[in-house]
């Protein structure tokens, strides 16, 4: 089976103070100074592809799993560590253009790239990536895919018979899905799966041999021009006010504290 999980590169938004949040001229916040990392819900999908051929029925299954990203040359570390962790292939798709709220062109990329793999079975995706948020592309690449999508998913399992086990979450309900190929799969944070697992050192030096395919928006036959209008243009960004009015309530019996509480608090809410 062949499967692609895509992935991005972010800041470790943990060392990113609110000061910090300072846009420039062209809309860009410059957090250069802080370490990169595995977007949190890609790595859970990272590693919950690698478990599937993990599994007693798994094991009888022949796996080719791909990583996939769109960034530059910095990403490359990231692609050689999933080498080392069990990835087949590593491919970086280098699009010089600005994709941070782009759905539309993200996922024009990624369907572009797995059209072109060929035979591709599944294409799993985290739900968020980074600064957009949007939620979007999943269902985006499923659509110009033509392929069923299940998204919230927490777990997969592969049955021998050749379909795709999986459980998700929709509106607090557990559902579990029994799926045929090919699929797209929305992946959050898998409580089984929070973390992908660490190489060895042998497994590392491994990876340093190996390649990291590099492809242009070119070889995918997508032009940047129309990839840049697919979205609505970036106008400005603005910091968003976290700042909120506290007022403590400190005496009377807990019926009457409650009783303010709602008419001060909740009971305006209904009302607006």
């Amino acid at each position: 089976m062949k499967l692609t999980v895509c992935f991005k590169i972010m800041p470790d938004y943990g060392m990113v103070s609110a000061a910090d949040w300072q846009p420039d001229e062209k809309n860009r916040v410059d957090l250069g100074f802080a370490r990169q990392v595995f977007n949190c819900y890609e790595e859970s999908a990272l590693e919950t592809a690698l478990a599937l051929g993990g599994s007693d029925a798994g094991k009888d299954t022949a796996w080719e799993r791909t990583a996939l990203t769109i960034d530059d040359a910095g990403a490359d570390l990231f692609l050689r560590h999933l080498y080392a962790v069990g990835y087949d292939r590593a491919v970086r798709i280098a699009a010089d253009m600005d994709l941070r709220f782009s759905p539309q062109a993200v996922s024009s990329i990624i369907a572009a790239h797995v059209f072109r793999s060929l035979d591709q079975d599944l294409v799993i995706l985290g739900p968020r990536a980074g600064e957009g948020d949007n939620c979007q592309t999943g269902p985006l690449v499923a659509e110009r895919l033509g392929w069923p999508c299940i998204a919230d998913v927490t777990r997969l399992a592969w049955d021998r018979s050749g379909y795709l086990t999986v459980w998700s979450c929709s509106d607090g309900a557990n559902l579990v899905h029994t799926a045929a190929l090919p699929l797209v799969l929305v992946l959050g944070n898998a409580p089984d799966n929070s973390f992908l697992r660490v190489p060895t050192l042998k497994q590392k030096m491994a990876a340093r041999k190996k390649t990291v395919q590099v492809c242009s928006l070119a070889d995918l036959h997508l032009d940047p021009g129309h990839l840049a209008e697919m979205d609505p243009p970036l106008v400005r960004l603005e910091p968003c006010e976290t700042d909120r009015n506290c007022t403590f309530i400190e005496t009377g019996t807990p019926e009457k504290k409650a009783h303010q509480l709602f008419e001060q608090y909740i009971k305006p809410r209904f009302l607006t």
